[in-house]
């Protein structure tokens, strides 16, 4: 019997982090897998953690587009991304509307006059521009790539970064008769990045949320979606700390009979380095200034592996006992630096951060974990819909403060009483990381729903909607006066909406 074969679409070498596991487990089951990557430069460290693995090959950039709708599907892809931010569940979300809105190609940027829109609105715009794009012919260059290949199946994810090739890879897929998959990669996928533009044959999520996330603001169709739970996480629930508490407090530089707060720093886009080191150095000195156990609790700041390059130069030696670790950052991709991480959260007495997928890795070794919401942060904080999964009020386990005082009166309550907010930390990973049960491992659970995946019949748009669909490319992608005509009139209905 010959192997089967997978060809999986990423966006760079570094997003493995979330899907090692699962090569892993794939080639442990016979499977050849085939990796490509949209920017196989970026990150290049990531190929470290499935490097070694028999079954696994390289296949380098995924090809990009090159026939004359290449910029036709990019504009039309950019722009369908930003009018979903539109929506009023996106209404605080300023920095990700302009984050995306900074992407729009010249012509498309008038979609920024465009006030927010009701939520009907936004769904049939968005509805409009799919079948749009449905109406694209497949991407010879991917046509090649999967009849050169032959796959078993075709794997990509997130399939949500703007202006994705990976779109093009599914649809070439299904074409071909090939199985397709598409997988989010992490909990902020749905509601950070552009639209799940395709309808794979079946999509892969963690949770209920993020069904729901699926149908109401992706328009996919619940069916296709299937629960896996978080098996980038899969690594953090059985594992032991490599070295005792001692031994690893005395390698780090702190006392080995105090405790410490781990600070979990965040990526740029997040926390701007400066307003980062801003906000750790007024921390330090407040808890310092504080009295009680803060006065001279031990303090590591463990800066986000890709937000690093700032910290080596920062003089923690006033707020001592407070140490950097490690010294020059590092990217959890290989066993000793896993360990580090891992004992680094599991010998603290606390975490605290602003926005960071380390405050859920800190909840699965049950850790009270902090967060304090700042002017400075409110954009990437309440500004964005993922934050929001970790607050009480909606079944999450961080605990807010809204000033640095009350953030500090709780940091104390916690050291005098770890397991406080056990059980709802508890309740969280059930419902948010492991739905399927907290002893049950996510990436087995994952492999067989790829191993089950079998081509589902195609999205059908109606006759009006495909002859709409090709007016529309015709009148928009060739016709430079008519696109005039288009802005114009996206012009005035901006003005009319204002006013209205």
């Amino acid at each position: 019997m010959s192997a089967r074969r997978l060809l999986f679409s990423l966006p760079y070498p570094g997003h493995l982090r979330y899907f090692d596991s699962v090569v892993a487990e794939l080639t442990r089951r016979g499977w050849e897998v085939e990796l490509y990557f949209e920017a196989p430069d970026k990150q290049p460290e990531g190929i470290e953690s499935v490097a070694a693995l028999p079954g696994v090959t390289v296949g380098g950039m995924l090809p990009k587009r090159r026939d004359r709708f290449k910029h036709a599907a990019r504009a039309l892809r950019i722009a369908v991304d930003y009018v979903r931010y539109l929506d009023p569940g996106f209404a605080d979300a300023d920095y990700l509307r302009d984050r995306m809105g900074v992407k729009l190609p010249g012509r498309w940027r008038v979609l920024r006059r465009l006030p927010q829109l009701p939520s009907r609105v936004v769904r049939r715009l968005i509805g409009a521009g799919l079948v749009v794009e449905r109406a694209l012919p497949t991407a010879p260059e991917l046509d090649e790539l999967v009849a050169e290949r032959r796959p078993s199946l075709v794997l990509a994810a997130p399939v949500l970064m703007p202006a994705s090739r990976a779109a093009d890879l599914l649809e070439s897929a299904r074409a071909a008769g090939v199985p397709t998959v598409g997988a989010v990669s992490s909990w902020d996928n749905f509601t950070t990045k552009g639209i799940f533009r395709v309808v794979p044959d079946r999509v892969l999520v963690w949770n209920e949320v993020q069904v729901d996330e699926g149908v109401d603001l992706h328009l996919l169709p619940r069916e296709r979606i299937s629960i896996t739970g978080a098996q980038p996480f899969d690594r953090w629930f059985d594992r032991r700390p490599t070295r005792d508490r001692a031994a690893f407090a005395e390698r780090v530089g702190l006392a080995v009979d105090s405790p410490y707060v781990l600070f979990v720093g965040s990526t740029a886009s997040i926390t701007h380095p400066d307003a980062e080191i801003g906000f750790v150095l007024d921390w330090l000195a407040q808890m310092r200034a504080s009295g009680g156990v803060l006065a001279d609790v031990g303090v590591m700041v463990r800066p986000h592996p890709y937000n690093s390059a700032h910290w080596p130069d920062v003089d923690l030696a006033p707020f001592a006992p407070a140490v950097l670790w490690p010294p020059s950052g590092a990217n959890p991709v290989n066993d000793d630096d896993r360990a580090d991480y891992y004992d680094s959260i599991a010998h603290s007495a606390a975490v605290v951060g602003i926005n960071t997928t380390a405050m859920i890795e800190s909840a699965i070794q049950r850790k009270p974990v902090f967060t304090i919401a700042l002017p400075e942060f409110e954009e990437t904080q309440t500004g964005t819909v993922h934050f929001r999964y970790l607050l009480p009020e909606n079944g999450g386990f961080v605990q807010v403060a809204s000033s640095l005082d009350d953030h500090l009166a709780q940091l104390e309550s916690a050291l005098r009483n770890p397991d406080a907010a056990r059980e709802q930390v508890e309740s969280f990973l059930l419902r948010f990381v492991r739905p399927h049960g907290l002893d049950k491992p996510c990436t087995p659970i994952v492999a067989d729903l790829i191993e089950q995946t079998e081509v589902q019949p195609r999205v059908q748009d109606g006759p009006v909607a495909r002859a709409l669909a090709a007016a529309a490319l015709r009148t928009v992608f060739y016709g430079p006066a008519r696109m005039r005509t288009v802005r114009s009139r996206l012009a005035r209905l901006s003005g009319a909406l204002r006013g209205a």
